[in-house]
């Protein structure tokens, strides 16, 4: 709990100030910066999901682990991760005219660096994690993404365009390499004899199998649309999906970065397991289905509000995405408890199955648009999600229906909220965006608010009562 209060307390100051100057940077730049940048993010994510093999995470999920075992891994991780800095250099180009934009050389080469930047902190920043010290690891993400972000700013301002993108991503990683070692009480030095190290090689190959499969499906999309449709809308799609998924991006990662630690801990007691699955199930569907459905809702006056008139087309890919992240908001944690009572194999398995299902999705979606991609993950994503959490749940002992359940009254109501906002905005079809947008934020708010104290009464306390103890617990033990 101490944990969740720094990482979710740190990551609400970190972002609300990366965001704020993001939304400035977004106005600066133009949709085909935003596109140069998912063109070449494309391949680079999906290079960098096998950079470092899953050490970070086999420390981590170990029960025991010794210092020359921890070198090894070190010593592993850089080696890997230079092998991937070196295929960049060489993909650069192939990439470039694939997508017949010149420009990306340059760009894939200079972010490349950042796989060889992620391994010098890996090790560091994995023994934080192994500790709970989730303070820490606050404080140095929070100084890094505020870094990173005033730097993205200041070379927005100063007008020059995708490489105020690049150069922020780069200093970003630089930042945490300085900070994560700095804190480290012990300083590793890298191994690179590697005997002995089967079994975390072993479960960081199934990890990073996973991770895999997961970013290529999740590049697929950005890798077909700027191949079809070009870099301005793949700009215009980027843009609407970061927007959509902030929540998400910005919770989840606290979330499921305890819940690793914790049910690692836990993984020989399979019933407290899933007890706080359903738990965290219920805890993300509930903020959840109301935030995304009601950024749909008022997208129409938000969004030009927020970003200006030229980013306009932004709008309705942005509301058709904020209809299928809730239910993406639920998939992660079983991912994570999976990972954590030691069968990454499972999820190997799951991402393959999705990473199917949503590339033929997209390769259909894109022949009618970008609205068509948006589609796309509207109905292709649910299939997917219902396919591969069965599997996952049943080697857990649970069925999808008891999972899906924790999420029903946070869908239905939040689904009638959204109706109740649109026919509200009906009545107040003379007001100017700023108000109209105000007033439907209000509304949402106190709709929701009221059907949980009515209808889900003792749900309502459970969460007062655990904020509350949470809290109580937190300020005895630091204060």
């Amino acid at each position: 709990m101490s944990g969740f209060f720094w990482l979710s307390t740190g990551a609400f100051l970190r972002q609300t100030i990366s965001w704020i100057a993001t939304i400035f940077v977004i106005r600066l730049l133009l949709p085909s910066d935003y596109g140069l940048m998912a063109m070449a993010m494309s391949f680079i994510g999906i290079i960098s999901s096998f950079s470092e093999l899953g050490m970070g995470s086999s420390i981590v999920q170990a029960e025991n682990i010794k210092e020359f075992e921890i070198r090894k891994l070190f010593g592993f991780s850089i080696t890997i991760s230079f092998i991937g800095w070196l295929m960049c250099l060489i993909i650069a180009p192939p990439i470039a005219s694939f997508y017949n934009a010149p420009k990306l050389v340059l760009i894939i080469r200079i972010l490349s660096l950042n796989l060889l930047f992620s391994s010098l902190y890996i090790v560091p920043k994995a023994l934080l994690v192994r500790e709970i010290n989730f303070k820490t690891i606050s404080i140095i993400e929070g100084i890094s993404v505020f870094g990173s972000s005033m730097l993205t700013l200041l070379l927005a301002i100063h007008g020059v365009g995708v490489w105020s993108l690049v150069i922020g991503l780069n200093g970003l990683h630089v930042l945490k390499i300085i900070l994560f070692n700095a804190v480290c009480s012990t300083w590793f030095k890298p191994a690179f004899n590697f005997k002995g190290s089967g079994k975390f090689i072993s479960y960081g190959m199934h990890i990073t199998g996973s991770r895999l499969l997961y970013s290529i499906y999740h590049q697929s999309d950005a890798i077909i649309i700027g191949k079809i449709l070009g870099d301005n809308l793949l700009g215009i799609y980027n843009v609407a999906l970061s927007l959509a998924s902030i929540p998400v991006n910005k919770a989840l990662p606290i979330i499921n970065e305890i819940s690793f630690t914790s049910f690692s801990r836990m993984q020989d007691d399979m019933e407290r397991i899933r007890k706080n699955l359903l738990r965290a199930c219920r805890y993300i569907a509930i903020p959840s289905f109301p935030i995304f459905f009601g950024m749909a809702s008022v997208a129409p006056e938000g969004v030009p509000l927020l970003l200006g008139p030229k980013w306009n087309s932004v709008v309705i890919p942005f509301q058709l995405l904020c209809f299928v992240i809730p239910l993406k908001s639920l998939s992660p944690i079983i991912h994570t408890t999976i990972n954590a009572v030691g069968k990454p194999v499972i999820n190997l398995t799951n991402n393959l199955i999705t990473t199917v299902i949503m590339i033929l999705g997209f390769f259909i979606g894109v022949r009618y648009g970008l609205h068509g991609v948006c589609i796309a993950w509207i109905i292709a994503y649910p299939i997917s999600f219902i396919i591969t959490s069965r599997r996952a749940l049943h080697f857990l002992g649970m069925t999808l229906i008891n999972y899906l359940y924790e999420a029903f009254f946070p869908m239905i109501t939040s689904s009638i909220m959204f109706f109740c906002i649109v026919i509200l905005k009906m009545g107040l079809y003379d007001f100017s965006p700023l108000p109209t947008l105000i007033i439907c934020i209000l509304f949402g708010i106190v709709f929701y608010t009221m059907a949980i104290v009515i209808f889900q009464k003792d749900e309502y306390f459970k969460i007062k009562i655990f904020i509350s103890e949470t809290i109580s617990l937190y300020v005895r033990k630091n204060i």
